[in-house]
């Protein structure tokens, strides 16, 4: 262990030891977990996102009656929209922008919180080296983000296992593990991607947090549907950061009920529920996701390093 300093007491000689440099960062954690989870607002907070992902998931993937008609003939039938099939389309469209709505204001303020509490500068006279303070307050950030996305989650488990239960034929048994895939490729990196944007520029300008807040959450939300406007069999759709323009790129509901239709007009209504239900809790095709979603991640990472190699410790010090 190395050895910082010797202070000599009468009688004795006490030596204090540094905090290893790997430590410094998990320091930064335990104590702001610390602080956050012994504010109240930070359990009201995880409640409500909880509250409101388990009531959006109640409405919008309600099942509901559709008719197909066609020259080959007719169906009338019940489409899950909690399946793999309206997840697909829901978790992005609704559910990722209402989990958007909360992000930015718990991420901006990892650094600048301390900035208006005026405790900023009590800080940055510990010992505590600058690249410690950012980056430790990042991934607990970073945490925090992810915490709120897994409450959305299990919230959407819970209420399709809970419909299950209620209504086994309205609601298919839930695909867990769809679930969690679809979680992780469309929620998942939102989430990691508005945390970081939101937490650099907040870091590199404290004092227009607010401002920087309302700014992401407004573009955030126009982002896709601008997305839309373009030719969505382009590559324009793939680079949209919401997963909205993906969604729709993906699958066209009306398009894919209708094919199906054509396809079993001439089969029973058992063996077309058994053929309608396969599809339902069929995973979608993820690739588009995955190699623009990483890029997006990185740049957002790039994003945080520039922060911290360009945060100073103290606002008046030019260098």
């Amino acid at each position: 262990m190395t050895i910082s300093s010797i202070h000599f007491i009468p009688g004795e000689m006490k030596r204090v030891s540094s905090p290893r440099r790997s430590n410094m960062i998990a320091r930064v954690i335990y104590w702001e977990l610390r602080r956050l989870a012994a504010a109240r607002s930070t359990w009201i907070i995880s409640f409500i996102i909880f509250a409101l992902a388990a009531a959006i998931e109640l409405i919008i993937a309600n099942a509901s009656q559709e008719t197909i008609s066609s020259a080959a003939g007719g169906r009338t039938f019940w489409i899950d929209w909690g399946s793999d099939f309206g997840l697909l389309h829901t978790l992005p469209i609704v559910v990722g922008m209402g989990l958007a709505l909360f992000t930015p204001f718990l991420c901006t303020d990892g650094i600048a919180r301390d900035l208006k509490r005026r405790t900023h500068e009590l800080l940055m006279t510990t010992a505590l080296p600058s690249w410690a303070y950012v980056w430790g307050r990042f991934f607990c950030s970073l945490l925090l983000s992810a915490g709120m996305a897994f409450l959305v989650l299990l919230a959407i488990i819970i209420v399709n296992l809970g419909r299950h239960q209620i209504q086994p034929d309205l609601y298919l048994t839930p695909d867990i593990r769809g679930i969690i895939v679809l979680w992780a490729i469309i929620l998942l990196p939102q989430s990691i991607i508005l945390c970081s944007i939101s937490f650099a520029l907040g870091t590199l300008w404290p004092r227009l947090s607010t401002l920087i807040k309302v700014a992401l959450i407004s573009g955030w939300f126009l982002t896709g549907p601008i997305m839309t406007q373009f030719d969505l069999t382009t590559t324009y759709a793939v680079w949209d950061p919401t997963s909205l323009a993906v969604a729709i790129a993906q699958e066209d509901t009306g398009i894919v009920m209708r094919q199906l239709a054509l396809q079993t007009w001439n089969e029973n209504t058992q063996s077309f529920l058994a053929t309608l239900h396969a599809r339902e809790q069929l995973l979608p095709d993820m690739t588009p996701w995955n190699t623009h979603h990483w890029i997006w991640i990185g740049t957002s990472m790039l994003l945080v390093l520039l922060a911290s190699l360009l945060f100073r410790r103290f606002r008046d010090i030019v260098a």
